[in-house]
């Protein structure tokens, strides 16, 4: 039985874009002006917009508005998301809890590409230690009382992230 793999576009990071290859995955030709990122679900390929288009069976300016979903999706979030449920998996799911935790870290491409956290930009690390520590504390350096979405069960992961944070940042 013959199986047929479904390629579809992905978004680009911007890393990506900045250094999109020249060369079809599918074909081989180099030397392309343009080049597109598709995946079938398990592998991920740069194709020349020709294949891509072949790949999917569809005609150029679906194919272009394809393409446009695809990084507008990539660009909204999907792949940060993703990021907060490994890092914070106690709140999968809850993305306002997560960014309350983990926004100003911003350390995906590092966490990515190391597996650690240890690649963090150390004000943004100190500035996300600020917010955690204020939701921990209850108030802000100025004494100003802070909202706290977490359960009094929740609060516990908080301390322990909190505990996470200090140490981070005691070690850069």
């Amino acid at each position: 039985m013959e199986t047929t793999r479904r390629f579809r576009p992905v978004g680009m990071t911007a890393f990506e874009r900045f250094s999109v290859p020249s060369t079809c995955g599918c074909c081989g030709r180099e030397g392309l002006k343009k080049t597109v990122k598709m995946t079938d679900g398990s592998t991920t390929i740069w194709m020349g917009t020709g294949c891509a288009q072949n790949a999917m069976d569809i005609d150029s300016d679906n194919f272009r508005a394809h393409q446009r979903l695809a990084q507008k999706s990539w660009d909204n979030g999907g792949a940060y998301r993703a990021y907060l449920d490994a890092l914070l998996p106690e709140f999968v799911g809850q993305h306002e809890k997560q960014l309350l935790l983990a926004d100003r870290l911003n350390g995906f491409h590092a966490w990515r590409e190391t597996g650690t956290f240890e690649a963090w930009i150390p004000a943004r690390a100190r500035a996300q230690l600020a917010i955690v520590g204020s939701i921990v504390l209850g108030h802000d350096i100025d004494g100003n009382v802070v909202s706290n979405p977490f359960t009094a069960d929740e609060m516990e992961v908080v301390r322990a992230w909190h505990q996470r944070l200090r140490a981070a940042v005691r070690a850069v």
